[in-house]
């Protein structure tokens, strides 16, 4: 009977012993501190840090005026110029670029749950005819910017690596977006860039600058040579001189830029806080070659005749002069606002008197205006092709 009994005892212990032990593959699941699991709740922080500064900053700095720069997200530093007078240093204050000497921004901080970034809006080279048309920068991450020409048309930076620990966020830098594909020029450390669209600028002290033109077009020059960007391409120059930070060499070759993918939230905002809405004032010289209930196609825009005589009367064929501007509707194309029309007699024989002037004939005015007078052709041609850039 005590044979039977240790027998007994044995059995129990063993299926006791089976049911302790873990399931197959259940190391698997068990994830020791530092591992998957916590690596995908410092990724779920990462986007919501990223988030909530874009969201911040659009919110903050709307309508930010030209040559100012707005605190768009913690955490912001700036120097002030000698004799301004600067409160800056909380979310939504703004200040004159030209009281600023010195502007940096911080590293993302996930335990802090901070990613400095500035919202720029700078006049650069644009004419003082566009008043509503501004250059975007965007700067973010570990950057700091010295505003030597004190408009920032010409200025020195660096960026850092970025957040190792953070694949969800873009490395440091600046984006700058040009208003409408309006071509518009500035230097950078020693850098001439001129671009139509946007570019993503970082730069290592005494190591090397980098310029990717995310659209558009983009030049870049310095005494040793130049180099021109399509959308997707990278170029680097070498930096040096005293300060580390001045372009030494040629702009490189470009090169096809790796895919980013944490940057298009970035792209995405510069673009909705940019000047999408802001008109640009232009003038057409061409002919009708499509009517539509009250609207008139000229050179490839769609005006609206509204109550202008002149459109109301006009017909396909009938060549004219039109003054507006050009707004630009995101997602939408761009829209032609009429400010007021008028038949130049040059375009219209018509009206000097001379009848009988059928439609056919005023077609073969129209190609003879465009290869007899190059000075209409010209304008015509490239109002309305670019007229964004007028």
């Amino acid at each position: 009977m005590p044979a039977k009994r240790f027998i007994a005892s044995l059995i129990i212990l063993g299926i006791s012993t089976i049911l302790a032990l873990p399931p197959v593959g259940s190391q698997a699941q068990s994830v020791p501190a530092g591992g998957t699991v916590e690596r995908l709740a410092d990724a779920g922080m990462c986007q919501d840090i990223l988030t909530r500064a874009m969201n911040t900053v659009q919110s903050t700095c709307d309508g930010l005026g030209r040559n100012k720069a707005c605190y768009g997200n913690n955490k912001v530093t700036v120097e002030p110029n000698d004799g301004a007078s600067l409160k800056f240093d909380a979310i939504g204050d703004r200040a004159s670029i030209q009281d600023i000497r010195r502007l940096v921004t911080s590293p993302l901080d996930t335990t802090a749950g901070t990613w400095g970034l500035s919202l720029l809006k700078l006049q650069a080279n644009l004419p003082d005819s566009l008043p509503g048309q501004n250059i975007t920068f965007l700067v973010f991450g570990n950057t700091a910017v010295e505003n030597t020409s004190g408009d920032m048309s010409a200025f020195y930076f660096t960026t850092g690596l970025g957040s190792l620990d953070c694949k969800e966020a873009p490395r440091d830098g600046i984006l700058v977006r040009s208003p409408q594909h309006t071509e518009v020029t500035f230097t950078a450390n020693g850098l001439q860039i001129s671009i139509a669209s946007t570019v993503m600028l970082r730069a290592v002290r005494n190591q090397s600058m980098s310029v990717e033109l995310i659209e558009g077009h983009a030049r870049l020059t310095t005494p040793a040579g130049s180099q021109t960007l399509q959308p997707g391409e990278v170029s680097s120059v070498t930096l040096g001189g005293p300060n580390g930070l001045t372009a030494t060499s040629a702009p490189s070759a470009p090169e096809k830029a790796s895919p980013d993918p944490s940057l298009d939230p970035v792209v995405t905002t510069a673009g909705l806080i940019g000047d999408p809405d802001a008109a640009v004032n232009v003038s057409l010289d061409g002919c009708i070659t499509a009517t539509d209930g009250n609207t008139v196609t000229v050179n490839d825009y769609t005006i609206n005749v509204g109550s202008d005589r002149v459109l109301k009367d006009a017909k396909v064929g009938d060549c004219i002069h039109v003054e507006g501007q050009i707004k630009a509707n995101i997602g939408k194309g761009r829209d032609f606002i009429l400010i007021k029309a008028s038949r130049p007699n040059r375009f219209n024989a018509g009206d000097n008197g001379h009848k009988g002037n059928s439609r056919k004939g005023n077609a073969k005015d129209k190609g003879g205006n465009k290869g007899g007078n190059s000075d209409n052709a010209n304008k015509g041609g490239n109002d309305g092709g670019g007229g964004g850039k007028k």
